[in-house]
C-alpha cells in the first residue's frame, strides 16, 4: 500500500501481526497508537477494522480478541500470483504451505462512545500468509461499574480477513539457494526487505530486522547454527531446529545470540544464518 502519513491533531491504532509465540511478544497481542504527522509503511495489504458502538452510552475498558493463522508461503507449480519486487525483479509468490503458528491477539481500548467506531488497522510485514477472523464477543464495563460484561459482536459477512505476503517480500524459489553460512548482519542484509535495510542502515532501527528474521527462521525459510550456551566457545556449531524457534527470540544489533524463554542453558551463541 505504500507510506500514509497521519494528519496533525490525529491519532490512529495499528496492529502490526507477527507470527511469534504469545509469551514471546508479551500478554495476548495488542496494538501501538500512531501519533499525529507520523508517516507509516503499509506492506501488501492492510486492513481497516471498525468497532461500532451501537447503544445509547459509552463503554468501557472494551477487550476483544482477533483470531490469527500464520502460514509458510511455499512454491508450486501454480503460483497464485507473481508479484514485482525492488528494481523490478519479478518475485513469484504462491500459495498457503503449513501452518506455523495458531493464536489469539487481544485489542483493547479505554472507551468506544455511542456511534462512534472505535478504528484500528491490520498490516503484515512478514513473508507468511495471515487469516484474521473477528471476534465472537466483547467485553466491557459500564459507567460506575465494576462488573465485566461480554456482548455479542454483529460480525460482517465476511467474518475473516486473508494477508499474502509484501510483494517486497519476495520468496526465493527452491533453485536459487544460497548455501554458505552467513554472519546474521550478513543475513539480514541479503534476505531482509530492501525497506527495513533501509531503515536499520539510516537510523539504526533494528528491531523490524530481528522480527523478520525470526520469522523466517521459525518458517524453516531460513536456518541457523550457533553454540550452545552451556558448553565452551570454540565448540563445534549446532543446526537449531526449527520448532526451537519457538522459544528463541535473537538479541541485540548484531543479532549474534539467541534467547530462550526456557532459560539461559537453552539459548545459542556466534550464530551463522542461511537459506535453507
Amino acid at each position: 500500500m505504500g507510506n500514509i502519513t497521519n494528519p496533525p491533531h490525529s491519532h490512529f491504532c495499528l496492529v502490526t501481526l507477527v507470527p511469534e509465540p504469545v509469551d514471546l511478544v508479551g500478554g495476548s497481542g495488542g496494538l501501538s497508537t500512531i501519533g499525529p504527522g507520523t508517516s507509516v509503511h503499509f506492506h501488501q495489504n492492510a486492513y481497516e477494522c471498525k468497532v461500532t458502538n451501537h447503544s445509547t452510552v459509552p463503554i468501557f475498558n472494551v477487550r476483544f480478541e482477533l483470531q490469527c493463522v500464520f502460514m509458510a508461503a511455499v512454491h508450486d507449480a501454480k503460483p497464485s500470483f507473481v508479484a514485482t519486487g525492488p528494481a523490478g525483479a519479478t518475485l513469484t509468490v504462491i500459495g498457503e504451505g503449513d501452518e506455523i503458528i495458531r493464536r489469539p491477539w487481544g485489542i483493547s481500548t479505554a472507551k468506544i462512545d455511542p456511534g462512534c467506531p472505535f478504528v484500528f488497522y491490520l498490516d503484515n510485514p512478514n513473508a507468511v500468509w495471515v487469516d484474521v477472523t473477528a471476534p465472537e464477543t466483547i467485553e466491557f464495563q459500564r459507567l460506575g461499574s465494576d462488573l465485566r460484561e461480554t456482548a455479542r459482536l454483529i460480525r460482517p459477512y465476511r467474518k475473516s480477513v486473508n494477508f499474502s505476503p509484501p510483494a517486497a517480500v519476495g520468496i526465493p524459489h527452491p533453485t536459487e539457494k544460497t548455501e554458505e553460512w552467513l554472519l546474521p548482519k550478513e543475513a539480514a542484509e541479503r534476505f531482509a526487505p530492501s525497506d527495513l535495510v533501509t531503515a536499520w542502515k539510516s537510523d539504526g532501527n533494528y528491531p523490524p530486522i530481528v522480527d523478520y528474521l525470526h520469522a523466517e527462521l521459525l518458517a524453516g525459510r531460513l536456518i541457523a547454527r550457533g553454540t550452545p550456551h552451556r558448553v565452551e566457545v570454540g565448540t563445534d556449531y549446532v543446526v537449531i531446529q526449527r520448532g526451537q524457534w519457538q522459544s528463541l527470540k535473537l538479541h541485540g544489533p548484531e543479532f549474534s545470540s539467541a534467547g530462550s524463554s526456557i532459560g539461559p542453558m537453552h539459548s545459542y551463541n556466534n550464530l551463522e544464518i542461511k537459506r535453507a
